[in-house]
């Protein structure tokens, strides 16, 4: 955030309104870069001195986002995620992480700013952000890379220049090593063969979730205790599992955390 540290992230209140505004975001016909800012424009109240709204989210860059949206799902109690994989030998299988256990690599010196030698000349790269995502889904690969390189140099005179194979890969590479980066794949042992392979993790699955489960949730309890629909969504996901835990506790069963 303008190219500082800072770790005093403040959420909103961490309910079942707040679930509801996320669900309302996810179910908008948008790219999921834009539906991310949407829902942490919803969820973030603030980062250091600075109230969160729609252009800080997207001027955050990709891990920032990526951290900032586990954070929001472990928040909201979903901690543990369970992954499913196929094996080259055809095996399917279940696998569980917890998002409070994802890998960080911190961000290099000098971010969020990179110099690189381009041309015979030093230029100077930024970490690619949120807007930056949004503005090139939909481009082909290679024009793609062209249009965020462009986007995060910090010199524009000559912004029509086509960056080199050479060019791109040099860049990538400083950038890299400069951005902060969370793991986005999970190592996993086929049960079968015992083959090992990387399943991928994906941070933004709270953007694209199903809303049945919040409602299939309040309709429960209000079944039960004849509250009304803003009562209950004034609950945080753990108070209402136990709530649904006493109904079932009742029925005897267990609802399914």
């Amino acid at each position: 955030m303008d190219g500082g540290l800072r770790r005093d992230v403040r959420f909103r209140t961490l309910d079942g309104r707040l679930e509801q505004r996320i669900l309302e975001c996810s179910e908008t016909d948008c790219t999921v870069p834009a539906r991310v800012t949407a829902v942490l424009s919803a969820a973030v109240a603030s980062i250091g001195d600075r109230d969160a709204d729609a252009p800080l989210m997207a001027s955050l860059c990709v891990a920032d986002r990526q951290w900032l949206m586990l954070q929001l799902a472990i928040g909201l109690g979903h901690d543990e995620e369970w992954l499913s994989g196929k094996c080259v030998c055809g095996q399917k299988y279940d696998v569980s992480y917890r998002r409070s256990a994802v890998p960080i690599q911190p961000a290099g010196q000098g971010f969020p700013w990179v110099n690189c030698e381009i041309g015979g000349r030093s230029v100077r790269f930024r970490a690619p952000n949120g807007a930056d995502q949004e503005a090139i889904v939909g481009l082909e690969d290679g024009v793609a890379v062209q249009e965020l390189l462009h986007r995060c140099r910090m010199e524009q005179a000559d912004s029509q220049t086509e960056f080199s194979q050479a060019d791109v890969q040099k860049i990538d590479e400083a950038l890299d090593r400069l951005c902060p980066q969370l793991a986005v794949e999970l190592n996993a042992t086929c049960p079968e063969c015992r083959e090992s392979r990387g399943i991928p993790i994906d941070p933004y699955d709270l953007a694209v979730t199903d809303g049945e489960r919040l409602y299939n949730e309040v309709h429960v309890i209000a079944s039960r205790y004849h509250w009304s629909e803003d009562a209950i969504l004034t609950l945080p996901s753990a108070r209402r599992r136990r709530y649904l835990n006493l109904i079932d506790q009742e029925r005897g069963a267990a609802w399914d955390s």
